[in-house]
């Protein structure tokens, strides 16, 4: 994380009033990309148009991941096939039993997906067939839309997103799947920072905070509902403690950072 603090912007942000935080929060809602983006079109890398690639990618950025590519056959079956070497699994976790906003990824069948497709699970439908939202699957000019598709389709694994695997908890005390580790100090420079015990802003107040020049040392961070959480265990009530740090924009970089790291 720390290399991410070269890509700041100039300008520091401003810690809110804490109703003003909450207020304004954008939550990583998989029903809020899809009320967002239904009907719509994206094209992510320019070329081909809206295709469903553009569609996952967009996703991705939603979330603040990093979206990965189509670098074998050039067709989206790639993400699945290389997924243990093109990052996909930094950010996701495989599972076989899907639930809203995993992704899934199509292999090629005939009167289906013959190129292979990736779109993101809506609901079951029951029959072996499920509803997915996605691009360049029907819709007009390649938008999102929705289609019911057979689940024998699909690839054995889908990838549910690491910030909805370990859900917005009001106390986490272990440490989550999407945890990275790193040993580094904090040095606030903002007004105000509350203390939780969970990476969301639905977590638990402690009652402290930090203020500008005070310190922390942390042992790891998560990204979750668009900012960096740093985390370390309380000395005093051996609980542990999360506190957001930045905002990421949407390729997942910490671009508005409240402090400095050493």
């Amino acid at each position: 994380m720390k290399k991410e603090w070269i890509k700041k912007d100039a300008e520091m942000a401003s810690f809110f009033d804490e109703k003003e935080r909450e207020e304004n929060n954008v939550t990583k809602s998989f029903n809020e990309f899809r009320n967002q983006v239904l009907g719509k079109g994206y094209n992510i890398d320019g070329a081909y148009g809206n295709q469903c690639w553009d569609g996952y990618a967009k996703y991705c950025q939603y979330l603040g991941y990093p979206y990965a590519n189509c670098t074998t056959s050039g067709y989206v079956k790639d993400i699945w096939n290389n997924r243990k070497t093109n990052g996909m699994l930094k950010n996701f976790v495989e599972v076989e039993i899907m639930q809203p906003g995993d992704i899934a990824v199509f292999k090629e069948v005939k009167g289906w997906t013959p190129l292979s497709h990736i779109a993101i699970f809506v609901k079951d439908l029951g029959n072996g067939y499920g509803l997915f939202l996605g691009q360049n699957q029907g819709g007009a000019n390649g938008n999102f839309n929705e289609v019911k598709f057979p689940y024998s389709a699909t690839f054995a694994t889908a990838f549910r997103p690491k910030m909805f695997a370990n859900s917005s908890e009001t106390v986490l005390n272990k440490i989550p799947n999407d945890f990275i580790k790193e040993s580094a100090t904090f040095y606030c420079n903002v007004d105000k920072i509350n203390i939780r015990l969970a990476p969301s802003l639905k977590g638990q107040l402690t009652g402290d905070w930090y203020e500008n020049g005070m310190t922390v040392k942390y042992d790891g961070y998560v990204k979750r509902e668009g900012y960096v959480w740093i985390s370390w265990v309380s000395s005093k009530t051996k609980n542990r403690h999360w506190m957001a740090v930045g905002e990421l924009n949407k390729n997942g970089y910490n671009t508005k950072p409240y402090g400095t790291f050493k």
